[in-house]
């Protein structure tokens, strides 16, 4: 995971708390990159397995 503040064409996920309407967001959406929120993460931490 990197944290940057732009838009990377190379990223295949961002991992959002909050969306936001600011570049890297918008672009992600319209460039068809996967929006996760990072509550998905920690459930899959909590059942030690990606969840659906």
């Amino acid at each position: 995971m990197v944290e940057i503040q732009y838009f990377d064409p190379s990223a295949t996920h961002l991992v959002v708390g909050q969306p936001a309407r600011n570049e890297k967001y918008l672009s992600c959406i319209a460039s068809g990159k996967w929006v996760l929120h990072k509550s998905y993460f920690e459930a899959c931490r909590k059942e030690g397995k990606f969840v659906k």
